[in-house]
């Protein structure tokens, strides 16, 4: 649950997938996907999404997950873009269709962090 002033403003639910990218690999790698996200309509455009998802990075990064996934209405696809997802399926986030999905995904693979990591044990 996301609350805010003991406020529900919205939800997200998480799960453990198992994916495989088209990017040259052929190995089934773990994710942390995203099963639901939902914020309130009168409480969209104030960051409270954009807050939940660098709040699901984080846990990503907790608990050992490179990858965050999830299945993005299409018409929220940009907002996605613009934190940072990619599209697995470039056909799909080009081509509407009524009441369609856009599969997505974030790797959450930081260099500077391991580098950090090394240096600073």
């Amino acid at each position: 649950m996301i609350m805010l002033n003991s406020e529900l403003v919205g939800y997200f639910t998480l799960q453990r997938k198992d994916i495989q990218l088209q990017d040259g690999v052929a190995e089934v790698r773990s994710s942390l996907d995203i099963a639901r996200l939902a914020v309130s309509e009168p409480m969209q455009n104030k960051g409270i999404g954009e807050a939940t998802i660098k709040l699901i990075k984080e846990i990503a990064n907790m608990i050992n997950e490179r990858y965050i996934t999830l299945d993005a209405l299409f018409e929220k696809r940009e907002w996605y873009r613009k934190l940072g997802f990619k599209p697995a399926i470039e056909q799909e986030y080009e081509t509407e269709c009524e009441d369609s999905l856009v599969y997505m995904y974030l790797d959450t693979y930081d260099p500077k962090l391991i580098e950090d990591y090394f240096e600073n044990p």
